[in-house]
C-alpha cells in the first residue's frame, strides 16, 4: 500500500484494522493481479471455488421477532488501537462540513437492530472493534480487514458481535463466529476491491434482530449505521445520496470514522449495496465502500446461505452423480470418485462443469440410460440422465469445446457392475458398456493438459 501524504505504511494498515480502512490515492485504479470468480478461503483451511448462481437475484430484507429476552450489559470500552498509535488516532476521522450522524435512541427498533457492534482478537494479541449488519438468520456481512490481517498474524482468533448494542447493553445477547468467509483474493495481497467478508454464527441471532438484503442497484439515497469511533460505542446513522460509482467502489459524502468499517451502506428498501471501509484522510476525495457486483453477491450469498459450501467448486473438472436411494452424492474434482463401490447401487443421473479454467469453452456430454438409450448432449452443469424412474446410467462420453479442447484433453472412467474400474477413454469416447444391461457404479475425470 501507498503512503498518504506524511502517514507511514505501518500507521497506514494500522489504521486499516480500526475499522476506518486504510486509505489510498486512487485505489480504486490499483492494478490487480487476475484471479478466479468465486475464489474463497476460510478461517479453518477450506480454498475452494463457490458455484456461480445463474438466476440470483437481489435479496429482500426481513423483520425479526425484535425479542429481547437475552439482553445483557456489556462494557466494551477501551478497545482501541496499538499502544504506539493511540495518541494520533483520536484527531483522525472525515467528516465533512458539520457532523451530520445521528444518534440512534433505540437500536432496538428495525433496521438498526442488524446493526452490529464487532470485537476482535487477532494473533498478536490485539483487540480491535469494527461494525456488520446482520444478513441471515446466522450471517453477519462486514469488511475483510476486520476478518484478516497479515499484519496483526493473519485470521482473527476470535470474533464476536453484538447486535444493536446501545454502548452499555447488547438487547438481543451475542454470538460467536464459528466460521468466516473472505475473498481469497484478499488473503493474498488486500485490494479494496475484496474488502469484504462473511461471519457465520453460533446461534441464530438474526431470526429476532430481522436482517438485511442484498443487492447490485446502487440508485436512489443511501443510509450507513456504524460504530464509529469517536462515538463511544453508540450507533449512529446518517442518510445522504451517492457521489459516484466504479467499477468496485461507491464513493459518498457521508461522515465515517475508524470503527464503522463493515457497516452496510443500505438503500430505502433496507437493501446493502456496499460495505462501508474507506476514507481520505484528507478529505481529498468521498469517503467510499466495497461495491456489491453480481460476483460479490454471489459470493455473499453462497457464504450466508450455502450449507454445502463443502462440497463446492474446485479449479478444474468437477462432477457429481446422482446414485439409487442416496440422491446427489456432493460434488468432488478432478480423479476423486464419485458414486459408491461395492453397495450395488446404480448411478442415474450426472452433472459436469468447468471451474477457475485459464481458456473459454464448454464441457459437453450425454448420457446412455436404459431404455432410452442415448440422450442429447448437454454442457457446464446441465442434468443429464433420469431421476426418479429407477433408470441406471450404462455410458456416458465427454468432450471439450473451444479453446479449452485445443489446450486439455477430457480423460474419464467408469466402474461397472460385475466388470469393476474400465480403463480411462477421452475426448468423446464412450465410457461404460451399451447393450450389456450393466449399471455404472461410480466414474473419475481428470483433464490433462496437451
Amino acid at each position: 500500500m501507498k503512503k498518504l501524504r506524511t502517514l507511514t505504511l505501518m500507521l497506514a494498515f494500522t489504521l486499516f484494522l480500526l475499522g476506518g480502512g486504510i486509505v489510498v490515492q486512487a485505489a480504486d485504479h490499483a492494478t490487480i493481479d487476475e484471479k478466479v470468480a468465486g475464489e474463497t478461503v476460510t478461517n479453518d483451511g477450506e480454498d475452494f471455488i463457490v458455484d456461480e448462481i445463474s438466476d440470483l437475484e437481489d435479496v429482500n430484507a426481513t423483520e425479526g421477532t425484535l425479542d429481547t429476552s437475552d439482553a445483557e450489559e456489556v462494557d466494551l470500552s477501551g478497545i482501541e488501537v496499538m499502544k504506539d498509535e493511540q495518541e494520533i488516532i483520536p484527531g483522525i476521522k472525515s467528516i465533512f462540513g458539520s457532523d451530520g450522524r445521528k444518534l440512534v435512541t433505540n437500536t432496538t427498533q428495525y433496521p438498526y437492530s442488524t446493526s452490529t457492534y464487532i470485537l476482535m482478537k487477532f494473533p498478536s494479541g490485539n483487540e480491535f472493534k469494527g461494525s456488520g449488519q446482520i444478513i441471515g438468520e446466522d450471517s453477519v456481512l462486514t469488511a475483510a480487514h476486520c476478518l484478516y490481517d497479515k499484519n496483526e498474524g493473519g485470521w482473527a482468533t476470535k470474533v464476536t458481535v453484538y447486535p444493536g448494542y446501545n454502548g452499555s447493553v447488547a438487547p438481543f445477547g451475542k454470538a460467536n463466529a464459528k466460521k468466516i468467509y473472505i475473498p481469497k483474493k484478499w488473503a493474498k495481497t488486500e485490494p479494496p476491491a475484496e474488502d469484504y467478508g462473511v461471519i457465520k454464527l453460533d446461534k441464530n441471532i438474526g431470526q429476532k434482530t430481522g436482517t438485511m438484503g442484498l443487492t447490485t442497484n446502487t440508485s436512489g439515497a443511501i443510509t450507513i449505521s456504524g460504530y464509529h469511533r469517536d462515538k463511544n460505542g453508540k450507533l449512529f446513522t446518517q442518510t445522504g445520496s451517492i457521489s459516484k460509482t466504479t467499477a468496485n467502489s461507491v464513493y459518498y459524502k457521508l461522515d465515517t470514522t475508524g470503527g464503522s468499517s463493515g457497516s452496510g451502506v443500505y438503500n430505502s428498501k433496507k437493501q446493502i449495496l456496499a460495505v462501508n471501509a474507506y476514507e481520505y484522510r484528507d478529505r481529498s476525495e468521498d469517503n467510499y465502500g466495497t461495491r456489491i457486483t453480481k460476483e460479490k453477491l454471489n459470493n455473499i450469498y453462497s457464504w450466508a446461505f450455502d450449507n454445502n459450501l463443502a462440497v463446492s467448486k474446485q479449479k478444474g473438472i468437477n462432477y457429481e452423480l446422482h446414485v439409487q436411494s442416496k440422491g446427489w452424492m456432493g460434488n468432488v474434482a478432478n480423479s476423486t470418485t464419485s458414486g459408491t463401490v461395492g453397495l450395488g447401487l446404480r448411478a442415474e443421473a450426472m452433472k459436469i462443469s468447468l471451474s477457475g479454467m485459464p481458456y473459454s469453452g464448454d464441457i459437453q456430454y450425454r448420457s446412455h440410460v436404459q431404455g432410452n438409450g442415448w440422450q442429447g448432449w448437454l454442457k457446464n452443469g446441465e442434468i443429464s440422465g433420469t431421476r426418479g424412474q429407477s433408470k441406471r446410467l450404462e455410458a456416458f462420453q465427454v468432450k471439450l469445446t473451444g479453446n479449452m479442447a485445443k489446450n486439455y484433453t477430457v480423460q474419464y472412467r467408469a466402474h461397472v457392475q460385475n466388470k469393476g474400474w474400465q480403463s480411462w477413454v477421452k475426448d468423446g469416447a464412450t465410457a461404460g458398456t451399451t447393450g450389456e444391461s450393466l449399471r455404472i457404479e461410480a466414474v473419475q475425470m481428470r483433464l490433462v493438459a496437451k
